[in-house]
């Protein structure tokens, strides 16, 4: 029985994970814009060491502070998206920045009810990825649960 379970538990929790994902993007399409510009960006680099027999593990995460104004009244974010994406190489984290360069404007999408909580990206990477491994996974346990 535990065999099933923890798979199937494992599974809906990864479904229901993508799935707030997914209510956060259908959520924000909805929300005004507002110019903003870019404050400041960088690429943080974080290096994860491995166990002696395996290698150490580096990723780069662009991270960036904008100002815009709702209401006249400012603020500041730091979200390009729902949730943050990290590269594996400083190339793909250089690139995903070229739009993101200090003094750029850009337009900043807030939650109306609450201006402080923004993003310049509607997306929520790897919601759809998942919501679709953790319905994979309840469907196999159902379908060793049902054998």
């Amino acid at each position: 029985m535990t065999q099933i379970l923890v798979p199937a538990l494992l599974g809906a929790g990864l479904l229901l994970i993508g799935w707030l994902q997914f209510r956060k993007v259908r959520a924000s399409l909805s929300w005004p814009y507002t110019p903003g510009r870019i404050l400041s960006a960088k690429i943080d680099r974080s290096t994860t060491r491995g166990n002696p027999d395996e290698a150490d593990t580096t990723s780069y995460l662009p991270v960036i502070q904008y100002e815009y104004l709702v209401d006249n009244q400012r603020y500041l974010g730091n979200r390009i998206a729902f949730v943050a994406k990290s590269y594996s190489r400083q190339a793909q984290a250089e690139e995903a920045m070229m739009v993101f360069q200090v003094g750029a404007s850009v337009w900043v999408f807030y939650d109306p009810a609450k201006p402080e909580k923004a993003v310049l990206e509607r997306k929520a990477s790897g919601g759809t990825l998942w919501m679709v491994l953790g319905g994979a996974i309840v469907l196999l346990a159902i379908a060793a649960a049902l054998r």
